[in-house]
């Protein structure tokens, strides 16, 4: 800020002597005397924050440069004149302007369905919070403004939040006398996406401060990717590998009563109806919360196709009922021993007990080896021994 004084008829430099004093206290801002500044004057509050305009003063320029005001600085100033010719001054007055700067993000914030996400807005003044009389959320959609969050006369009024946001949105009420208005966005949606504005109203101030939400990850690749079907085989193959076994042991005729009975008859059934009810349980709890945060027309989609794909699963797993066997016994049996082997070999190779390794794929099959047992195995009659089943198995390994 600038301190204006001046004089009409230019002054000899030689004993001109110019102070800046405040009024009230008589303290030295600044002083000019013996043709040249005297910062060392100064009191120390004023030190590298007052200056003179060296260069205009020998044009009757004793204007003094105020700089980084403070509430402290508010007050009365004079600037006294002593020359050999006359004296005078003159009384300037700095009325403080209170300030406000309300600061955001300076990047993009990014976030997935489903999580939670902090936009930041920080108010920078002298006027407390508690004399804050307005700050507002809105997300600046088009031409229309979304009001998501208001505090206002030292309430947080959430109960004004657009339907879209109400409930899923708070302030760190702990951090307000802070000046810390940053909101928090809970389980955000596809459609959160957009650009949030933080506008605060202040002892008749305004100042505001835009935060971008930027491209959400979303789980729609997690629903849409992959066989849930594929999945819960997966989990059978490995909860229920002793289960299987036992339906496909050659011996399972030496169990007796009703355990061989339940082994023949519900072993199969039990692993895609209770296993099956588990998995798709848990999954469908995780899943369905996350649905939920999706647009409708995001939801009904995904809905439908998952629908598709389970019926699809289930006309499958029908078609397949009676031709599973050697898989589950090749997967439980034959996979394991080849990876066995597989590792035995490298270990030894890695010893450098060996002179002349050879070719791994002479020693681990490859995966077509599966393939063929399956489609050997559908070629069969459906009532096939499970010990002509096992032979098979063995043969071709």
């Amino acid at each position: 800020m600038v301190l204006p004084c001046y004089v009409d008829e230019l002054l000899l430099m030689e004993g001109l002597k110019v102070e800046w004093r405040k009024t009230d206290s008589g303290t030295l801002v600044h002083l000019y005397q013996n043709g040249e500044s005297r910062p060392e004057a100064q009191k120390q509050d004023y030190h590298d924050r007052a200056h003179f305009f060296t260069d205009q003063i020998q044009h009757g320029n004793f204007s003094l440069h105020l700089g980084n005001l403070t509430a402290e600085d508010e007050g009365r100033y004079t600037c006294k004149i002593y020359s050999q010719q006359d004296s005078g001054e003159t009384v300037v007055q700095i009325k403080y302007v209170e300030h406000l700067l309300v600061s955001g993000s300076d990047e993009s914030v990014s976030a997935s369905v489903g999580e939670d996400v902090t936009l930041n807005c920080s108010v920078n003044s002298p006027i407390t919070p508690e004399h804050t009389e307005e700050v507002s959320w809105k997300k600046t959609d088009k031409d229309e403004h979304i009001l998501v969050l208001l505090y206002q006369n030292n309430k947080t009024l959430s109960d004004s939040s657009d339907e879209r946001y109400r409930g899923r949105v708070e302030f760190f009420t702990a951090e307000i006398p802070k000046g810390n208005f940053s909101l928090r966005l809970k389980s955000v949606r596809t459609e959160d996406k957009g650009v949030y504005m933080c506008q605060v109203f202040a002892g008749g101030l305004s100042a505001n401060a835009t935060i971008v939400l930027e491209t959400l990850g979303d789980y729609r690749s997690l629903l849409l990717q992959g066989s849930v079907n594929e999945s819960v085989c997966c989990c059978a193959l490995y909860f229920l590998r002793p289960l299987i076994l036992l339906w496909a042991f050659p011996h399972v005729n030496e169990f007796t009563g009703n355990i061989k009975t339940w082994i023949l008859k519900y072993s199969y059934f039990a692993e895609y109806l209770v296993l099956s009810v588990v998995v798709y349980s848990a999954f469908f709890a995780s899943v369905w919360e996350k649905l939920l945060n999706f647009a409708e027309f995001d939801r009904a989609v995904i809905i439908f196709l998952f629908l598709i794909m389970f019926l699809c699963c289930l006309c499958k797993i029908i078609y397949h009922f009676p031709r599973v066997v050697p898989v589950y016994v090749f997967g439980s049996v034959g996979v394991v021993l080849l990876n066995s082997v597989a590792l035995m070999t490298e270990l030894i190779l890695k010893t450098g007990l060996v002179k002349h390794p050879q070719n791994m794929q002479n020693i681990v099959k490859s995966i077509q080896t599966a393939i063929d047992i399956y489609n050997f195995n559908e070629d069969q009659e459906n009532e096939a021994q499970p010990d002509s089943v096992v032979k098979t198995v063995i043969s071709m390994i």
